[in-house]
């Protein structure tokens, strides 16, 4: 096995973060052609996560220079003029210094009122880009409706795949509430945009990936409706 044959297992599970064993048989099958590998892998990486939030279901999320932290929330009191919305704030950046990053824990947390911290995930940064989208912004950093999508490239510009991102992320919450089903990855694909009836999802990211020349795929969604 040369090096780049190697150099091209290893980008793949950088790109997919599946197992090595399974990113060199994926290689060997293509023929070392990393494009239609990539393509193959990304299908089985592709994971859509919904959460539903609805009535007393609040999403919140912190940002770091690390990674990324959302929590879900349950309360029956008001949280749109909460006087102990510094108080939550507080609580949740001491949750997130004990907190493995790429990972999810239940917590069941009793902050004030009612107001409880049910569970966390933990998003690290890396060679993949993050697209948020709030449809509900209840304040500062809590919200009803939110979608975030985790997009991977090889190569491409960040700022412009961020973009991207975002549309995407809008896309997928927005067939979520309107249609109000869960849908793997694949099938929004080729539903049609909401904001252009004439192009698919999947249109639009291949003229992306023509246009800037880099394979983009779609890691994973998380949705809160």
């Amino acid at each position: 096995m040369d090096g780049n044959y190697i150099k091209l297992i290893i980008t793949l599970r950088k790109q997919t973060g599946l197992s090595i064993s399974y990113c060199k048989e994926v290689i060997s099958k293509h023929n070392g052609n990393y494009i239609d590998a990539l393509r193959t892998a990304q299908i089985e990486s592709n994971r859509l996560l919904t959460y539903d939030v609805n009535g007393d279901h609040f999403i919140s999320w912190i940002g770091t220079r690390f990674g990324l932290y959302i929590f879900k929330l349950t309360t029956k009191s008001e949280v749109y003029n909460n006087r102990s919305i510094w108080e939550l704030r507080n609580k949740l950046n001491k949750i997130i210094q004990n907190h493995q990053l790429n990972s999810e824990k239940i917590l069941n947390i009793n902050v004030v009122n009612d107001l409880v911290i049910a569970s966390c995930v933990g998003l690290k940064y890396s060679n993949n880009t993050f697209g948020l989208y709030f449809h509900e912004k209840i304040n500062e950093f809590i919200c009803k409706k939110f979608a975030i999508s985790v997009i991977s490239s090889y190569p491409c510009n960040r700022k412009k795949l961020i973009v991207l991102a975002r549309i995407f992320s809008r896309q997928v919450l927005s067939y979520y509430v309107i249609y109000k089903k869960v849908v793997d990855i694949k099938t929004i694909l080729k539903s049609e945009c909401l904001y252009n009836t004439k192009q698919t999802m999947g249109n639009i990211i291949n003229k992306f990936s023509s246009l800037n020349k880099c394979f983009v795929g779609i890691q994973r969604v998380f949705i809160m409706a």
